[in-house]
């Protein structure tokens, strides 16, 4: 908690004032929500822009962190500090189910490093303070993805609900920073593995020697390759393995199946609303005024693109190049991206003594 508290220390100096770059024209929609909610009242079904005349109603995300915001205004004021708190708070949210989830996959000494680098991340720092709605979806993602991930390894129905309410809200806040989260999930259904951590002693001499086989594979593939070849055969060693009775493999992979049933059903719950949510938005801004003489004009109807981007643009070499040098400058830094090879590099060592759950974690 200390290191977490200095570690977000230096961003409590740059909570005032007004809005600024990068991305002030987005910060400025946010804000206007939040203004919007605060004079107005409430609706998170139609919220208002102060960019379209008489007409008002666009709906850009679910204003959940905006409809924050309004309440934090009306209890304390309005003032940009308490917008900017309020992201901050979500940051701070998604900083501690990141600790948790790498916690209960590893130990506490690697859930300390992982938070800390976390924290401070380049771009985390300024946008963990600005009047933005990304982090509230990046905390209600790392909550989602911890419930569900201890829900299903210790089959307790209350996590499961609380990871689908979660992530029921970070796919109608913004779907991008959620969906790829069920890669994980789907890699821990398919393996059908404990995710308890272990320590060497725990772990049997054959796993270690075949973690450590090269140091330039890293070991998860190798451990990811090996569990995909037990599962033809039969169910995990550690749960219901070749030393059980046929009758013992039969209710492991009923249970398994059973479990991997009711967690594929709560995914798609957020699915679904978020779909549904997209059928709403583009009811409501179609009744947008059709101002065809304003230049570049739309409605901000049909809007996949907007999430996920056109599919022609993943075959021009030139956007790519463009990714790659935000991921490396400002993303990442080089610094960080050291330390990402490195750990990758690393990973049979993690692979020695964490087994299985390196794969997940990867």
């Amino acid at each position: 908690a200390s290191l977490a508290a200095l570690l977000l220390g230096p961003r409590l100096g740059h909570l005032s004032g007004p809005i600024d770059d990068p991305h002030s024209w987005r910060q400025c929609d946010t804000a206007n929500y939040a203004w919007a909610f605060y004079k107005e009242g409430i609706d998170l079904f139609r919220p208002s822009v102060c960019w379209m005349g008489a007409h008002k109603t666009v709906i850009l995300e679910f204003p959940l962190h905006e409809a924050v915001v309004a309440v934090a205004y009306r209890l304390l004021g309005y003032d940009l500090l308490y917008a900017r708190l309020v992201t901050l708070a979500f940051f701070a949210g998604a900083a501690v189910y990141l600790f948790l989830l790498v916690r209960f996959l590893f130990d506490r000494l690697v859930a300390v490093w992982a938070t800390a680098i976390y924290l401070v991340l380049p771009l985390g720092i300024f946008y963990s303070r600005a009047v933005h709605i990304d982090f509230c979806a990046v905390g209600l993602a790392h909550a989602m993805l911890y419930y569900w991930t201890r829900g299903y390894a210790e089959n307790k129905p209350p996590l499961l609900a609380a990871g689908t309410a979660c992530g029921v809200l970070a796919f109608l806040v913004k779907a991008p920073y959620a969906f790829y989260l069920l890669l994980p999930l789907g890699c821990l259904v398919a393996m059908r593995f404990s995710l308890t951590p272990r320590n060497r002693s725990q772990t049997p001499q054959h796993e270690g020697h075949e973690a450590a086989s090269s140091p330039l594979v890293p070991a998860a593939v190798l451990r990811a390759l090996r569990v995909l070849r037990e599962l033809r055969v039969g169910p995990d060693v550690r749960c219901g393995g070749s030393g059980d009775s046929p009758q013992t493999s039969k209710t492991f992979r009923r249970d398994g199946a059973r479990r991997a049933f009711v967690l594929l059903a709560l995914v798609a719950v957020p699915v679904l609303c978020f779909l549904a949510w997209r059928v709403h938005v583009d009811k409501v801004n179609r009744a947008a005024p059709d101002w065809f003489f304003i230049p570049g004009y739309f409605k901000f109807v049909g809007m996949a693109d907007w999430y996920y981007g056109a599919m022609e643009l993943r075959a021009k070499r030139g956007l790519w190049e463009v990714l790659g040098s935000r991921l490396l400058f400002e993303v990442t830094t080089q610094v960080g991206m050291a330390l990402f090879i490195g750990g990758l590099a690393g990973s049979f060592f993690a692979a020695r003594r964490y087994g299985q759950n390196t794969i997940l974690f990867l």
